[in-house]
């Protein structure tokens, strides 16, 4: 499988973590979005047969469009009649918000006529279980893509091709990574069938400069790891232990796989930055560097939530356990390989029914 090493796949916990302080302080005066929101096409129903209503280690609740909106549980009581009534029971909020969000992170290179989005993982938060799930796209799953053909011209394309294909039709401008990212999760929704609530899009410079403007974050290192050949870093040899990273030796060790390596021992590197990235924002001298971070958060991302929204997931970040996070990808028993790289799922409509139960989709 084909992999580059240009961007990084923690987008979503960097900036969480990013806002936790300096959000708490401004979304009152910021409840707009900061971008756009998409607006889809409603995709034809997929085809799926009955499924269970779990799965091992998944917590599953359904989909909550109007965040805002109080969810409910039913609970059917005996009357003298024999008769059921409807009892409802009113879920908390928590940190002001209730019900789920799915939100599409994308990390983009700067470069993105050449490199495509090499980061494409859809969320889905959950502020009634107090639970992220995070599923990972490879970036180069080949999917047929009617909804781009009207507009782009597009009828099929790998994932990470996406948002070069758009470029090309549309030209940069300020409109481009909304447009691009408005086609990407289109092509999700019509292959999978599962609507997105929300969106952000990372540049690839995101977390250099965040871990630069922090003076670095300490990251609990669990093998020696040799910086790949495409960095600055090239050739440098971290040892196994506590070490100190700066923003470049972080890229490296979040992006690289090497070749006897996986996807899951990426992720196990990325989990091991994000909580030297917790530890780092919960430090308070962190709160006198919140305006640097804030302009870099503003320059390298495009995104539908308001701020207001980001200091509420700032805040369930807060709360979340790690065993409550939890990171999935396809197995390799689900994929076909093609001869030229491209990867296709082998039974498109068994996997989105999968994925509709993961998040939460209801079912025909």
């Amino acid at each position: 499988m084909k992999r580059k090493n240009v961007i990084i796949s923690i987008g979503l916990g960097i900036l969480v973590f990013i806002l936790i302080y300096g959000g708490y302080a401004v979304a009152q005066f910021f409840s707009k979005p900061q971008a756009p929101p998409l607006s889809l096409v409603s995709a034809k129903k997929i085809e799926v047969k009955p499924s269970p209503t779990s799965i091992p280690g998944v917590q599953i609740s359904p989909t909550s469009e109007k965040v805002a909106e109080t969810a409910t549980s039913v609970t059917p009581i005996a009357t003298p009649k024999n008769e059921l009534q409807v009892k409802p029971t009113v879920a908390a909020p928590v940190c002001g918000l209730t019900g789920n969000w799915t939100i599409l992170v994308l990390g983009r290179s700067t470069r993105i006529e050449h490199e495509g989005t090499q980061t494409i993982r859809l969320v889905k938060v959950s502020f009634d279980q107090k639970s992220v799930l995070i599923y990972s796209f490879p970036p180069h799953l080949a999917l047929d893509t009617p909804g781009l053909v009207t507009d782009y011209n597009i009828q099929y394309a790998y994932l990470e091709e996406i948002f070069p294909k758009v470029v090309k039709a549309v030209g940069e401008s300020d409109q481009t990574d909304f447009k691009a990212t408005q086609a990407l999760a289109q092509v999700i929704l019509d292959s999978f069938g599962i609507p997105i609530d929300h969106y952000m899009t990372i540049q690839d410079n995101v977390l250099l400069e965040a871990v630069d403007a922090l003076g670095g974050i300490y990251v609990n290192v669990s093998e020696d790891f040799t910086i790949p050949e495409n960095s600055s870093r090239k050739g440098e040899v971290i040892k196994a232990g506590l070490q100190h990273f700066d923003g470049e030796m972080l890229r490296a060790y979040a992006s690289a796989i090497g070749e006897n390596e996986d996807e899951f021992a990426r992720l196990a590197r990325q989990n091991a930055i994000l909580e030297g990235m917790r530890k780092k924002m919960l430090n308070p001298s962190t709160l006198l560097k919140i305006i640097e971070l804030y302009s870099i958060y503003k320059e390298y991302v495009v995104t539908d939530l308001s701020l207001e929204q980001m200091t509420s997931l700032g805040c369930l970040a807060r709360l979340v356990s790690r065993d409550q996070i939890i990171m999935k990808e396809p197995s390799a028993d689900e994929i076909l390989y093609l001869e030229d790289g491209a990867m296709q799922f082998k039974n498109l409509a068994s996997t989105a029914q999968q994925l509709q139960i993961l998040f939460g989709v209801s079912q025909p």
